[in-house]
């Protein structure tokens, strides 16, 4: 959905908003005649603002499929319905249950996200359900989960999008602490994610862990926008988000003002993500707690620990990012997403022109010890020829057998005694290149092991005649 059939959405709900209730049908016929889509989604919205009203209610699809009661979610695997085959569950989110499904007719794997059976009484996870379908079908972004589909079967109102093949944010950490490029490229992606969503007067309200998937190819998926909340100048004064007053989200990470349930804004995003970058370098919250109300506390009243002192490899300017984003006065952060990503991407450029600064030092000191060791060998073979010849006392003529010198070399392994792991590759490929060089003299015999016999052997840089 692009801004202008967004825009166009949000004066028709201001308009039916005036209208008294029971006109409402009437005037949404007439301005919705040739779309029966923009009326289904201003009535969407109409629903949700008001649970008590009634007259949007609709019966349940016509078809052979019968509505189910139970709660068990292996009951619709082998299902068809829409053209979609539901394979197995995913997973269960706060209101509803996720399944993997094939699309018959695109024949490409989806996940159909199916709103779990409730009672009339239970509204708002309808409404929180139809917000997140129609918040997302607004965004079109590659870090945003794609909507493919939004619709009701047997009563139960569902939302096809694009299957993420990877894993949470979350079980990413937990299987391994991200590298720090990797950290600031996944928050790249999340920002950008952020700017896209803002840009049509969407907060997400919601921005963790467990809402942001990272494929195998390092592709960030930012998904559920359940409680987001519309912002901005669309909605010509009135907000059909999240009431102020109304806390939602989860406390770890959300931000000063959304723990006080004020009025939200882009730069509540903001603070969650400095949360989620704070958390995937230092490995631990910024502001823990045993409860919520104590994680709460701590947002409210604490600063956090100093990213340096969990991790001395943080550069300055990450830390700086970081401390910016949770400052506990909004007017304190990026006064959007687009300025957090320009600042990121510029830590990133400046993490990258580190490494290659480090890997060129690192080059350069093991191509001078790789001259050295092998002007060593130079020096060597001649010298443990002459000493051989000394102590038999006799000196090496022209035409002497190859027997009165050094036969054999033995090439022992190299020892890695610089700071950094990145350098073993070399460390064996020196050994390995001197044995290659050395095998080429017909009359001497080269192995990667001590012999019995004379032989040179080279360990640790200082080579050794025996």
């Amino acid at each position: 959905m692009n801004r202008e059939r967004w825009e166009q959405i949000d004066r028709l709900f201001e308009a039916a908003l005036d209208c008294p209730v029971a006109e409402r049908p009437v005037f949404l016929s007439r301005a919705c005649a040739n779309d029966p889509g923009l009326k289904a989604e201003v009535e969407s919205l109409l629903a949700a603002h008001d649970p008590q009203d009634r007259f949007l209610e609709t019966p349940v699809l016509a078809g052979s499929a019968t509505a189910h009661t139970g709660n068990d979610e292996d009951e619709l695997i082998g299902q068809a319905f829409h053209g979609y085959c539901i394979l197995r569950p995913l997973g269960r989110g706060g209101v509803g249950v996720v399944y993997l499904a094939e699309d018959s007719r695109l024949s490409r794997l989806v996940a159909v996200k199916l709103l779990s059976q409730c009672s009339p009484a239970d509204e708002d996870r309808v409404r929180r359900f139809r917000k997140e379908a129609l918040a997302a079908s607004a965004l079109n972004h590659p870090n945003i989960l794609t909507i493919h589909e939004v619709g009701e079967w047997c009563g139960r109102d569902f939302i096809v999008t694009e299957f993420v093949d990877g894993i949470s944010l979350r079980e990413y950490m937990r299987q391994r602490p991200p590298p720090l490029h990797a950290a600031i490229d996944i928050a790249l992606q999340v920002a950008s994610a952020l700017v896209a969503a803002h840009a049509v007067g969407i907060v997400h309200c919601d921005i963790k862990p467990e809402n942001i998937m990272v494929r195998p190819d390092g592709l960030v998926k930012v998904l559920d926008f359940g409680i987001a909340k519309r912002i901005g100048a669309n909605v010509a004064g009135r907000d059909t988000g999240t009431t102020a007053g109304l806390v939602l989200g989860t406390a770890a990470y959300m931000s000063p003002e959304q723990a006080r349930g004020e009025a939200l804004d882009g730069r509540t995003d903001i603070w969650s993500l400095g949360v989620v970058i704070y958390e995937m370098i230092s490995g631990r919250l910024p502001f823990p707690g045993a409860t919520n109300s104590d994680r709460i506390a701590a947002i409210l009243e604490r600063r956090p620990e100093p990213l340096g002192q969990l991790n001395a490899s943080v550069p300055a300017s990450l830390e700086r990012i970081v401390n910016r984003a949770l400052s506990k006065n909004r007017e304190g952060r990026y006064r959007n997403a687009a300025e957090l990503v320009t600042e990121v991407r510029n830590a990133k450029d400046e993490l990258g022109t580190s490494r290659r600064r480090l890997w060129l030092r690192i080059r350069k000191r093991q191509l001078v010890s790789a001259a050295v060791l092998f002007a060593g060998i130079a020096c060597v073979v001649p010298a443990a020829r002459y000493a051989r010849t000394a102590i038999h006392g006799t000196r090496a003529s022209p035409g002497a057998s190859a027997h009165d010198g050094i036969h054999s070399v033995a090439v022992l392994p190299f020892a890695n005694e610089s700071a950094t792991s990145d350098s073993d590759y070399l460390v064996g490929g020196i050994a390995g290149t001197l044995i290659d060089d050395l095998s080429q003299i017909e009359q001497l015999k080269v192995a990667s092991c001590g012999l019995q016999n004379s032989c040179v052997v080279i360990q640790h840089r200082q080579p050794v005649v025996c």
